[in-house]
């Protein structure tokens, strides 16, 4: 009975962590993936525009820090994850070979 509880409480924290692991990897996958698009535009002339002047236009700004801490987030979250639902694997397969 105490060791069925053991297994209970156990079981549930890896499943806990492999949850926690899995949403922070999806988080930082789609924080990553927006990263890359971020458009900002130049600031207006406040001149008068003259007359045959090449009108701003839009720059591309990629936000690097961004990026690597959500790669870095995607990277820690994507092993947590498979760590535990691997641990998880390997012991119901040897308790599915204990039964046998």
């Amino acid at each position: 009975m105490n060791e069925e509880k053991f297994d209970f409480w156990r079981n549930l924290f890896f499943y806990i962590v492999s949850f926690i692991g899995l949403m922070i990897f999806i988080f930082s996958i789609v924080s990553f993936i927006t990263g890359f698009f971020s458009v900002e535009y130049p600031e207006p002339p406040i001149s008068k525009p003259v007359h045959g002047a090449i009108p701003p236009t839009p720059h591309l700004h990629i936000d690097v820090r961004s990026l690597i801490n959500s790669g870095t987030a995607a990277t820690v979250g994507f092993f947590l994850w498979i760590f535990s639902w691997g641990t998880i694997q390997k012991e119901h397969n040897e308790k599915l070979n204990e039964d046998k």
